[in-house]
Parts: C-alpha cells; structure tokens; sequence
C-alpha cells in the first residue's frame, strides 16, 4: 500500500516555494530572481553577499541556513557564534566541538528518548547559569535543563546540513548550493522545502 501527499500544508496556498521545488523535483530548471528584500518566493542571492543576508534575516526573525560540507557548516557556526555573542555573555563548553553562549542556536545530534530528545531536534540555548544548561526547543513553551550525559551531543545550529534539517523549518530558509555531488535533485528540494514563506538559493560560484 502506498499512500502519496497531495496537499502543501507548510506553505500558504499561494507560495512559490512548492511549485520551484516541484520543478525541481522533475528536473526542470527554475527561473529566479534576485533577492532584493521580497518576504515571499524563492530567489537568488550572490556568494558574496550570503552571510551579511543571513544576519539581517536573523536580527529580524527565524531563519535557518542549510549547507551541503559538514566543513561548510562547522565554519559557519564558528564565524557566527562569535559575531553574535554579546560583551561580557559568559560561554560554555559542551562536549569536545561546541561552546555555547545564551541566544546561540543548537541542535541535537542523536536520540535520547529518555530525556526527549531526538537527532535534528532544533532549539536556543536560555540560560547557562550554574552547572547545567537550560535550553528552549522548539514546539515547546518553557526551556528544559539539559542532562550533562546529552551535553555532548547538542551542537551550534547557526548553519545545519540537510540531513540534520530534515522535520524542521523556519520562516526564512538560506541553501548554500555547494559544488559537490551531495547537492542532489532530492537535497536541493528537501533544502527548499524547510522554508515557509521565504527562501534564499546562494547562487554557484563560477569555475574558473
């Protein structure tokens, strides 16, 4: 038995995002625009100008970032989880690859069903006070406080691969199209299809 989606119910009616990521999916390549500050649809923004669109869009609201290169997202987060840091913000260090700060954005990288937590599960660090680490996730209205065994497995989601954002979404989406062959058909349109009103395809770097 096989049961097929027919009805878009992250996007509104009307969006754009579906329809490009349909073309998508049956290899027809969409025509889009450059971004000039739209709020809706789908369009292109220049290499150069991929992170400073990504802080506006974050100093105004949700956004997520999806790359391809874990070396891509590990960059990213590095870069950006000290431009956003506040003077004076007291870090933490959670497990060997992460140091967080309140604000910071992070994701879970494996299941804890004991302690409801699951691999993509994305959230905001609220409080570092003491010994243990409260954090907010999302779908929920009061921050959880963070086992110490889990610390470990919580990771800065300033940018996150695909894989990760894969049951997730955000009002504004921004897709690094990174050269490599994990930028399939099927990535591009799942990287897509994570925003709800906007979403942002960096544009290819020309080979020289």
């Amino acid at each position: 038995r096989v049961a097929r989606l027919t009805k878009v119910l992250r996007q509104a009616g009307d969006s754009d995002i579906p329809k490009v990521a349909a073309a998508i999916r049956d290899g027809v390549v969409p025509v889009l625009q450059p971004w000039t500050g739209q709020t809706e649809g789908v369009f292109l923004i220049p290499l150069a100008a991929m992170m400073d669109t990504y802080r506006k869009l974050r100093s105004c609201g949700e956004v997520m970032l999806i790359a391809a290169l874990r070396n891509t997202v590990d960059a990213i987060n590095s870069t950006e989880a000290a431009f956003w840091l506040k003077p004076g913000v007291p870090t933490r260090r959670l497990g060997p690859l992460s140091t967080v700060a309140v604000g910071d954005p992070v994701v879970a990288t494996a299941n804890r069903y004991a302690d409801g937590l699951f691999n993509g599960l994305l959230g905001v660090v609220h409080s570092t006070a003491g010994a243990q680490i409260e954090v907010l996730w999302d779908g929920e209205t009061t921050p959880r406080t963070l086992p110490a065994e889990a610390e470990g497995d919580i990771e800065l989601a300033y940018a996150i691969t695909c894989h990760k954002a894969q049951g997730s979404s955000a009002a504004s989406v921004v897709v690094a199209v990174e050269d490599t062959p994990l930028v399939t058909r099927e990535w591009l349109y799942t990287a897509i299809t994570r925003g709800r009103s906007l979403v942002m395809k960096r544009e290819k770097k020309p080979k020289c």
